[in-house]
């Protein structure tokens, strides 16, 4: 178990149009459908996407009217297939990862939804829908809150700071990869969660047999559960209203409790990067690997800086990932937000040469000349990226894609620049290749 309480903070929005204003704010897909302004024709994708919203049991009056959970959508399965189409969309009660933008398409900051309470009373106990929303980047979170107060206009939400405490539960034994897997195939599988009604049984499944919590658990504690996909078998989020750690079935509470930097860790080895390992530098959404990690829907209709999103999504794609990477000597840990740590290309002299090729420039002819002087690139090509965190024996890094040919290479050295000093490292792209 790994406290999260530190680096994270929380808001809770509440009210008729709780969905409707969360799906508007960020990259997750809250409502099952949307309407297109001016459309007059019915693509093939408008028919895929009938099949999938029927495939649930979600009425637009529930998504008001109800505490009814949120929606989770595997784009791995088909919808024209009639074997994968009910594995494609469920309503479920665990918490989904994503990204709320600024308008002009940058990074606000990355955070975890949670349906709330896990466990209703009773879906008529709550007559709104009720979301907990974790700003993972905590630097963001007064900006975010006069953010969303800001573009609540004439919504009919509720929007306060919450203290809850947020854990990370792990687990890597063969116990714990067969925990991970039925919380997914059977408890939180989108083919049995179908509805509301489905989704709060399936977590009074859960309680009743012990699959994470102890006996013991007081189930009013617990807020929120997400199972955290950013990476397979990463890890469980938990909410939970008291300072107690939750009971987790078959621990020692005593002896589990990790640090903080254990989860740096476990993060830097599975390479999933948060906006914080960003520092001062503004980031885009898939520089910071949202496709890779599911965390945005391309169907879900507008929200806060898609415009820019979809544009580099339907074109090139980003010029930049961020990368694991391993060093071959021990480097600093980066303690300073402000401080850059630069990748260099490692070339042979003759790719050096090419690459400091003079360019002509053709208004650099004076009376006397014959021909252009030539002048050179200002722009540094042997810089290929920077480093965002490490711990001093690997980490991540910001890496731009012209430096490999992913059709062919996996790993590719790099020089990194540290206060002067030159270390050699790995860069491995196996992990997301």
């Amino acid at each position: 178990m790994i406290n999260l309480t530190e680096s994270s903070r929380f808001l809770e929005i509440t009210g008729k149009d709780a969905s409707t204003f969360i799906n508007g704010l960020t990259t997750v897909k809250m409502l099952p459908k949307h309407l297109k302004k001016n459309q007059t024709t019915i693509s093939e994708a408008d028919i895929n996407n009938s099949k999938i919203v029927e495939s649930i049991n979600l009425s637009e009056e529930l998504i008001t009217t109800s505490n009814w959970g949120i929606l989770h959508e595997n784009e791995e399965f088909s919808p024209t297939d009639p074997e994968e189409l009910p594995m494609r969309l469920g309503v479920r009660r665990d918490g989904r990862y994503g990204l709320i933008l600024k308008a002009n398409g940058r990074v606000f900051t990355d955070i975890f939804i949670y349906p709330t309470p896990f466990l209703p009373i009773t879906l008529e106990s709550s007559t709104t829908p009720s979301y907990i929303i974790e700003v993972m980047n905590k630097e963001q979170f007064k900006p975010l809150l006069m953010t969303l107060k800001l573009h609540k206009l004439r919504s009919q939400v509720d929007i306060k700071e919450l203290n809850a405490n947020a854990w990370f539960y792990y687990d890597d034994t063969d116990r714990g990869i067969e925990v991970y897997d039925s919380l997914l195939d059977q408890y939180f599988a989108n083919a049995n969660s179908k509805s509301p009604e489905s989704a709060a049984s399936l977590v009074t499944l859960f309680f009743q047999n012990e699959v994470l919590f102890d006996k013991k658990v007081d189930k009013s504690n617990v807020l929120g559960l997400a199972i955290d996909q950013r990476s397979d078998y990463f890890g469980v989020r938990i909410l939970y209203k008291t300072s107690e750690i939750p009971p987790i079935k078959d621990i020692d509470e005593k002896t589990t409790m990790l640090p903080y930097e254990t989860y740096i860790t476990r993060r830097v080895k599975n390479g999933i990067v948060e906006t914080s390992d960003f520092q001062s530098t503004a980031s885009l959404p898939f520089e910071c690997n949202v496709d890779w990690m599911h965390g945005i829907n391309y169907e879900k209709g507008c929200y806060m800086g898609q415009e820019l999103t979809i544009r580099t999504w339907t074109g090139n794609g980003t010029v930049r990932r961020v990368l694991p990477i391993k060093f071959d000597t021990p480097v600093p840990v980066i303690d300073d937000a402000f401080e850059r740590f630069e990748l260099k290309a490692i070339e042979s002299d003759k790719k050096k040469e090419e690459g400091e090729a003079a360019v002509y420039n053709p208004f650099g002819q004076s009376i006397s000349d014959t021909a252009p002087k030539p002048v050179r690139s200002r722009r540094d090509m042997s810089k290929v990226g920077e480093l965002l965190v490490t711990n001093g024996v690997e980490g991540l890094a910001k890496v731009e894609k012209r430096y490999f040919d992913w059709d062919t290479e996996e790993i590719k050295k790099v020089k990194v620049v540290v206060r002067d000093q030159v270390y050699i490292a790995t860069i491995d792209t196996s992990l997301w290749n």
